[in-house]
């Protein structure tokens, strides 16, 4: 339709997607030449130690094979490997078999049912009167060029109760989040379609090693979230790459007291919402192949940088002119450098001059101690 403006992607597997937008107008458009680049893993794990005068980098080679990630919550234990779960709500699961915090249930037979999305299982939690603020954590993993998250929710969209269920990101292995995705921000005021995936870009995190959260957080009032949720077919990675989960061991960390759990009326009937159980309404619940386009490895590049610079390459200083083939790089310039904090950045170089997208260390901060001391020595 013309006056209407338009979302693309383009894909091919073995390069990254293409995306932007168009405005057509009322005649045709022409939307040029447009390049896919090739794929290209990037190194990870970079670690920068200040060893005076200079500093050491290391960094692991890329894994194609460790850039897979699914969870549809399969396994036979939860949280899945390598998951980690913080549990504040202890309300003991109702007749559907779920609580108030995170838990693995198989389906929710509420009229219309609430069905796993992908296999027999998803991961659900149920609204409380008793506080929540339940956290399902990732394992910490590299994230991959041009990555997206994707996944199923039953959830409640543009609460207005001031409870949020949230998506966060980690990039210091878990001390502070960053807000993604918001179900309140989303809004609508009603359930969300189980079977249409919420896409969340992570391509600001490309070659980052990252943690991703699902967190219910109740009102300040800390009487519980106001309504039921379920997440189901997790996938983090490119159009052309998936990211996979293994899903057996697990770590749960309690961070408060049981609690009674409440909701059902004196019929016994369960209530998706504690609005409905109020009587505030009268509410019904609206119910990869990957294809692999190997090439090879040639070596890698290094360079320095300030920190803040991270998305201005020009401003970076390229250290490694000729491509080197070793995990390690001394940086013997940096005792030459102005003061301030830097990080260094790692790119892997393949066949046909393709490089990754960087992968960055932590920073180090360079301070030249200048001044005067005085003083009398009264002992050897």
């Amino acid at each position: 339709y013309a006056s209407n403006t338009y979302t693309y992607t383009i894909t091919k597997a073995g390069y990254s997607p293409a995306m932007g937008s168009i405005t057509v107008g009322t005649t045709a458009y022409n939307m040029g030449t447009i390049t896919l680049n090739e794929m290209a893993y990037p190194p990870s794990g970079v670690q920068a130690l200040e060893a005076a005068p200079n500093v050491n980098i290391t960094w692991t080679a890329p894994d194609p094979n460790a850039v897979n990630i699914t969870e549809s919550f399969e396994g036979d234990t939860f949280p899945p490997t390598d998951w980690t779960q913080t549990i504040l709500n202890t309300d003991p699961p109702n007749t559907y078999g779920v609580g108030g915090t995170w838990t693995r249930v198989g389906a929710v037979a509420l009229t219309p049912a609430i069905n796993p999305q992908d296999g027999s299982w998803q991961c659900m939690m149920w609204w409380s009167y008793s506080h929540q603020d339940e956290w399902l954590m990732t394992p910490q993993f590299t994230c991959p060029p041009n990555a997206s998250l994707t996944f199923k929710g039953y959830i409640f969209l543009g609460s207005t109760n001031n409870d949020h269920y949230y998506v966060k990101v980690s990039t210091d292995g878990g001390t502070n989040w960053t807000v993604i995705w918001d179900a309140v921000a989303v809004g609508g005021g009603a359930y969300s379609d189980y079977t249409v995936p919420f896409n969340v870009s992570l391509s600001a995190y490309a070659g980052q090693q990252i943690k991703l959260a699902w967190h219910a957080d109740d009102p300040p009032s800390a009487d519980g979230m106001w309504n039921v949720a379920a997440f189901d077919q997790v996938s983090i990675g490119s159009p052309t790459r998936t990211i996979t989960f293994a899903a057996e061991e697990m770590e749960i960390r309690s961070a408060g007291p049981a609690a009674t759990f409440h909701s059902t009326n004196t019929t016994g009937m369960e209530f998706t919402s504690k609005a409905q159980a109020l009587g505030l309404v009268n509410e019904v619940p609206v119910i990869t192949h990957n294809d692999r386009n190997d090439r090879t490895l040639l070596g890698y590049k290094v360079w320095r940088l300030l920190e803040g610079q991270e998305e201005n390459e020009p401003a970076w200083t390229l250290l490694t002119t000729n491509t080197i083939s070793a995990t390690a790089y001394q940086d013997m310039g940096w005792a030459s450098v102005p003061d301030g904090m830097y990080k260094w950045a790692v790119k892997a170089v393949y066949t046909n001059n393709v490089m990754s997208t960087a992968a960055l260390s932590q920073a180090i901060q360079k301070l030249t101690q200048i001044g005067t001391i005085a003083g009398i020595v009264r002992n050897p």
